[in-house]
């Protein structure tokens, strides 16, 4: 009689755990489910929006009209696709919702501008001003968050942010180390080193825009944390995940580049918009691998923003070159490539992207 009644409560512990089990796991396919619709999102956003805009921004380039707006615009997406992802499936289990909601408002007011822009409206000052005052609001949205909300939400200042510092000044000497190999590489090529060396001028405020560099950088806070919260945070370690951390940065390098397709046509090199292309692939592939090694040494998404920032800052505050139309050359593009390849891709061979530290 002992062994029936035990054998019956043994008989009601496996349905139990059964039934745990097939509850455990209709859980985690939901989530997977979620998961999947939220990426699906994600790219619908991210890359669908430039396709949007890409036509905007070649109506205002035809007409003459100044284009300047658009890269800013551009740069708010890939964070505005995390978010609206994030609010859409996760909803009250959203903890950053009004930091998020404000970001989202700020972008779509970017869009609003660059749709005035391309009928004949010079939003370019108004645009200015509103991406600062978008990295005013959201930073102090940011500050009023709990802690906790921000680390969940991968938002923290202060994880890692003595050696996202470092880091940071370690890519400001690599920024010069592929300045100094591009010119040098060019003398060479050219017969004449000390001309090429003497083709770059500083800016007469040069000094000025170093003293402001801090201030710049939180002006600017909502462009550059924009991309990478989208690359680095989100989609870096579904790749990462999927495909293994080396071929995921690369992936995820070649996904960023193709995301500036429509600036390379109609911004950056109108003229030689293939070559711009192939070298904004080289570029994003190479800067990609080394903003990944930060994130993952540091884990700090404000770090790898202000890498963002140091390199759009680097040329146009001290030298005074325009991204804006430029005209590439197969030896140009050669040349950047290998400055890039010698300077950054060396990383993709440290510990954080071996198997190990998948």
């Amino acid at each position: 009689m002992q062994f029936q009644v035990a054998g019956h409560h043994g008989l009601l512990q496996v349905e139990w755990k059964k039934k745990q089990f097939t509850h455990r796991s209709e859980k985690e396919d939901t989530m997977e489910l979620i998961a999947k619709k939220q990426l699906s999102l994600f790219f619908v956003i991210a890359f669908g929006m430039p396709v949007l805009l890409g036509v905007l921004l070649g109506i205002t380039y035809y007409r003459g009209g100044n284009t300047d707006i658009f890269p800013n615009t551009w740069m708010f997406l890939p964070a505005c696709a995390v978010m609206a992802g994030k609010l859409y499936f996760e909803k009250e289990n959203c903890p950053a919702r009004p930091f998020y909601r404000t970001y989202i408002l700020f972008t779509v007011v970017m869009v609003i501008l660059c749709m005035l822009q391309a009928f004949g409206h010079d939003m370019t000052r108004t645009a200015i001003i509103v991406g600062a005052l978008a990295s005013i609001v959201c930073l102090i949205r940011l500050l009023c968050m709990e802690p906790e909300n921000r680390a969940r939400s991968g938002l923290t200042f202060s994880q890692n942010w003595k050696h996202g510092l470092l880091l940071c000044g370690l890519f400001g000497l690599l920024l010069c180390l592929q300045l100094l190999l591009r010119l040098l590489t060019a003398g060479v090529l050219t017969g004449d080193v000390p001309a090429m060396l003497h083709t770059v001028q500083f800016q007469e405020n040069a000094v000025m825009s170093l003293l402001l560099l801090p201030l710049w950088a939180v002006l600017n806070l909502a462009l550059m944390f924009g991309e990478e919260y989208g690359w680095r945070y989100y989609l870096q370690p579904i790749l990462q995940s999927r495909f293994g951390p080396r071929k995921g940065v690369i992936l995820l390098g070649l996904l960023w580049g193709l995301w500036h397709l429509p600036l390379n046509l109609y911004y950056y090199s109108p003229v030689t918009a293939l070559l711009s292309l192939l070298g904004q692939l080289i570029a994003c592939v190479s800067l990609g691998t080394f903003f990944g090694w930060v994130y993952l040494k540091t884990g700090n998404i404000w770090a790898v923003s202000l890498l963002h920032f140091l390199n759009n800052s680097f040329v146009t505050m001290f030298f005074a070159i325009s991204p804006a139309g430029m005209v590439w050359t197969w030896q140009s593009l050669l040349l950047n490539a290998a400055v890039f390849a010698v300077v950054f891709l060396p990383f993709l061979f440290t510990k954080e992207y071996t198997t190990k530290n998948k």
